[in-house]
């Protein structure tokens, strides 16, 4: 038991030093790094490109050649499912009963065990007092490790006051001398031995980073610090690939564990904590789109949001840079990804990619007008072109509905302003 808690402190130390080093990487990129200025330079990849060349080597007169970002450096569109009172994975592929599990292992447990319990009676123990449906993985510990799974004695101590997750990896540290470990498999947490599980039971998390762009680093931080001889680039079988603004990790469950936690561990750190007020400062170059934030962002993050809304939320310009005032978690969520959005998509009036229907050309350009059907852009150079809306890619005929109806939206209320 004494090697157990040592162990744990240990690792608590350890993800302390990952939680500062990811801390520092963050903050890093908020606050020196100028975020994303393609409104001033002329969009995604640098200064607005006249010639007109489409991916097949001819010519069109009305799109340049496509700009492609580098994938760990695009940010999707703002997720809901992103913007939670507190932080967590979400799942690849599990089902709903699998996902209630991994949130029940976060509820407070007790268990006492000081009397001594064989693993068949712990496995039926831990089940009733977790409400978690509970299975030993007899193939595993009775079939090739040779453990007597109803030998009592085998699990002995007592915790209180923990999470059911640290309650097991507590309680299963040293069962025989043997370290065990669970796994969620087919709708049921399954109790193996560690080595087993590292080496057979992989899983698939999405892992968000709303207050980070530099997603490469973040992964290459917890390859580094959350058990390095474990990943693919030195060897060992667990996987970590950016996608937009996640981390998609393919690693065993406590590796997952470890991960979450460290970054939990990273928002509070910063302040990002739900009920708490935190103040997020955003480098904009472009100043149309600061205003158009400042007008609108709140409106529509609390329009989306629904009971997750912020009705106290502020946003005001300091030079360059947006601050977004809010105590409520989900708002910073939402807000800090559509403002990442714009930057890289483009905002209403601002310089952006604009793709044909056949993916053959595209052309940096601002948003004008859509009228009776035909999209209005502006190039970088000024001059003005005319687009049948039915021409553009499925997104960016959304785009320009969407923004459409936000300037008459926007009109409209300046009628009614008074000064």
């Amino acid at each position: 038991m004494l090697n157990s808690v040592a162990g744990i402190q240990s690792q608590m130390s350890f993800r302390s030093f990952f939680s500062i080093l990811l801390l520092f990487s963050i903050t890093t990129v908020s606050y020196v790094i100028p975020a994303f200025a393609q409104f001033s330079s002329g969009g995604i990849g640098g200064g607005g490109d006249n010639n007109n060349t489409a991916t097949d080597g001819t010519t069109h007169k009305a799109f340049a050649s496509k700009t492609f970002v580098p994938l760990d450096q695009q940010n999707s569109s703002p997720s809901l499912e992103h913007a939670q009172e507190s932080y967590s994975s979400l799942p690849f592929s599990e089902s709903l009963a699998e996902e209630a599990i991994y949130r029940d292992l976060k509820n407070e447990i007790s268990i006492d065990a000081e009397g001594g319990l064989s693993l068949r009676e712990f496995a039926v123990y831990f089940q009733d007092a977790s409400a978690i449906p509970a299975r030993l993985d007899e193939r595993v510990l009775a079939g090739e490790l040779g453990l007597d799974i109803n030998e009592p004695g085998a699990i002995y101590g007592s915790c209180s006051g923990v999470s059911a997750q640290a309650a097991l990896s507590i309680l299963l540290s040293n069962v025989f001398e043997t370290p065990l470990t669970y796994v969620i498999k087919d709708e049921v947490l399954l109790i193996t031995d560690k080595q087993y599980a590292a080496d057979n039971y992989r899983i698939l998390r999405f892992y968000p980073l709303p207050f980070t762009k530099d997603t490469s680093y973040t992964s290459k931080l917890i390859q580094a610090t959350i058990q390095p001889t474990a990943w693919e680039n030195v060897g060992g079988s667990s996987s970590i690939v950016p996608y937009h603004n996640n981390l998609l990790i393919g690693a065993p469950l406590q590796i997952h564990e470890d991960i979450e936690e460290a970054l939990i561990n990273i928002e509070r750190m910063e302040g990002i904590r739900h009920g708490n007020p935190c103040c997020r400062v955003h480098h904009i170059a472009d100043e149309k789109l600061r205003q158009y934030l400042a007008d609108s962002l709140i409106e529509t993050c609390n329009t989306t949001l629904g009971d997750r809304s912020d009705k106290d939320a502020k946003v005001s310009i300091n030079g360059e840079f947006v601050t977004v005032r809010s105590a409520s978690r989900p708002f910073l969520v939402y807000s800090e990804e559509l403002i990442n959005a714009f930057q890289t998509h483009g905002s209403p009036n601002g310089l952006r990619t604009w793709t044909d229907i056949t993916g053959k050309f595209s052309r940096k350009a601002r948003f004008v007008s859509l009228s009776e059907g035909v999209v209005e852009i502006q190039l970088a150079t000024g001059e003005q072109r005319s687009i049948p809306l039915e021409k553009l890619s499925k997104e960016d005929q959304e785009y320009a509905s969407k923004t459409q109806k936000l300037l008459d939206k926007n009109a409209d209320s300046a009628k009614e302003d008074p000064f």
